[in-house]
């Protein structure tokens, strides 16, 4: 059981917040998951845009065609090869829902630019930090400015699990959504299923997924 959602799990979770100042934390398998998960849990769906910077891993737009919304283009900066903000602004819509920024090889977006972007057309941000683990913007980890923020920890990134990804925010209530939505829908229950004081009945409340890291 120290395997499925165990202490070991639950305690990367508290460590990985304590280390990047983040208040709230979900592991999932992989980072690509992470960022679907936190669409799906933000109400992203069919009829909705979303902008991704042309220069990424192709995961930051496939997801976006998962869900079933329209995956929007947005066109980079030469020197940083981050998206362009004042292109992005061009893109919007009465559809657009969400952006999600890359940090390009560790070099953070401009994010005061683009929480101002968010604000102003009320959308949400979500930031695709798979190269961006201990990078900081303004003194600040990255991890700390949007809606949420995905990291990879995939065999080739800098904090490395082999697979392995995580969702963090400010707002408990995303993530709890995140991670309801990473194992099947279930409550709150399940996970203390294996816990002394745990029992084995539980809820599903709505469709989820298998996406939890082991």
């Amino acid at each position: 059981t120290a395997f499925i959602r165990g202490k070991y799990v639950e305690k990367f979770e508290e460590e990985y917040a304590e280390a990047y100042g983040i208040k709230h934390v979900i592991t999932c398998s992989n980072g690509t998951d992470a960022i679907y998960i936190t669409l799906k849990a933000l109400g992203v769906g069919p009829g909705d845009e979303v902008i991704v910077p042309t220069w990424t891993f192709a995961a930051t737009a496939q997801v976006v065609d998962w869900i079933g919304a329209k995956v929007v283009l947005c066109d980079i900066e030469e020197d940083s090869l981050n998206i362009d903000v004042n292109e992005a602004e061009k893109l919007i819509t009465n559809k657009t829902k969400v952006i999600i920024p890359v940090h390009m090889a560790g070099y953070p977006c401009d994010m005061q630019k683009l929480s101002e972007l968010a604000k102003k057309y009320n959308l949400k941000i979500i930031e695709d930090a798979a190269h961006a683990i201990g990078t900081k913007y303004k003194d600040t980890k990255i991890g700390n400015f949007s809606d949420v923020t995905c990291f990879s920890f995939y065999a080739t990134k800098n904090l490395a699990m082999g697979e392995g990804g995580a969702a963090v925010s400010k707002d408990e209530s995303i993530i709890e959504k995140i991670r309801k939505l990473s194992y099947f829908g279930i409550n709150k229950e399940a996970f203390k299923r294996y816990e002394k004081s745990g029992r084995w009945f539980y809820d599903i409340e709505e469709l989820g997924y298998k996406s939890n890291l082991d």
